[in-house]
C-alpha cells in the first residue's frame, strides 16, 4: 500500500505524520468532537485554538470549540478535505452552536449536500450525526430547537446518511458537554455504525 507524508496542524504546531494513502474515519465537529478526541487520547484541549490531527491509524480530527458553519466552511473542511478518498467515512458533528438561527439548518443543508456530491463521487460515505441533547435549555439553545433542527436535517439531506443519536444515554459535565465515558460511547457507536449491522446496533441501544 502506498504511503504518503502529510503535514497537519496540531494546535499551533506542525506535526509530521506518516499514514497510508487513505483516511478511514474523518470527524468534523465542534467542542463535543473535541471532547471525543480528548476522551480517546487522554488529553485536555479545551483551551487550544484548533484541533487538526491525523492519528496513526488514519483517523482524522478537525474540530474546534464553539464553532459553527462559518468555521466549517473556512477551516474545518478545507484543512482535511484532501484526505477524503473512496475509503473514507466522513462524520459531521456540528450544529449545536447554530440551532438558534432560524435558517441555520437550511444553511447547513445547502453546504453539506453540495460537499457530499464531491465526496461521494470519490467513493466516500458521508454521515450527519444528529445534534445530541443539552442538559438544560438556556438562552443559546433549547432541546426543542435541537429536535426541530434534526427533523429538518433528516428530511433535507442528500447523499448523506443521517445518524440518530437519540437512543444513547448521556452523562453531562455541563450544559453542553459530556463526561469522558459518554464521549467514548458516542465514538464507539459511530464507528460500529459504519462497520457493523445497523440492526445489531439498534438492538444494543434498546438493551
Amino acid at each position: 500500500m502506498k504511503f504518503i507524508t502529510k503535514l497537519c496542524l496540531l494546535f499551533s504546531m506542525v506535526c509530521l505524520v506518516n499514514l497510508t494513502s487513505f483516511a478511514n474515519n474523518i470527524f468534523i465537529g465542534d467542542s463535543r468532537t473535541v471532547g471525543i478526541y480528548d476522551a480517546l487520547h487522554g488529553t485536555s484541549t479545551a483551551n487550544k485554538t484548533n484541533v487538526c490531527v491525523v492519528d496513526l491509524d488514519g483517523t482524522v480530527w478537525s474540530c474546534k470549540v464553539s464553532m459553527g458553519l462559518k468555521w466549517m466552511k473556512s477551516t474545518g473542511v478545507p484543512q482535511i478535505e484532501n484526505l477524503i478518498t473512496e475509503d473514507s467515512n466522513v462524520f459531521i458533528l456540528m450544529g449545536v452552536n447554530d440551532v438558534s438561527n432560524p435558517n441555520g439548518a437550511l444553511n447547513y443543508l445547502e453546504y453539506i449536500n453540495t460537499k457530499a456530491i464531491e465526496w461521494t463521487a470519490k467513493g466516500a460515505k458521508v454521515y450527519y450525526v444528529g445534534i445530541m441533547p443539552i442538559k438544560r435549555d438556556d438562552k443559546y439553545a433549547t432541546n426543542a430547537q435541537i429536535v426541530a433542527w434534526n427533523e429538518t436535517m433528516k428530511v433535507g439531506l442528500q447523499n448523506v446518511e443521517y445518524i440518530d443519536m437519540s437512543g444513547l444515554q448521556y452523562n453531562f459535565s455541563d450544559t453542553y458537554h459530556f463526561k469522558h465515558n459518554t464521549s467514548l460511547d458516542i465514538y464507539n457507536y459511530l464507528t460500529k455504525y459504519v462497520n457493523s449491522d445497523k440492526v445489531e446496533i439498534e438492538e444494543a441501544l434498546i438493551e
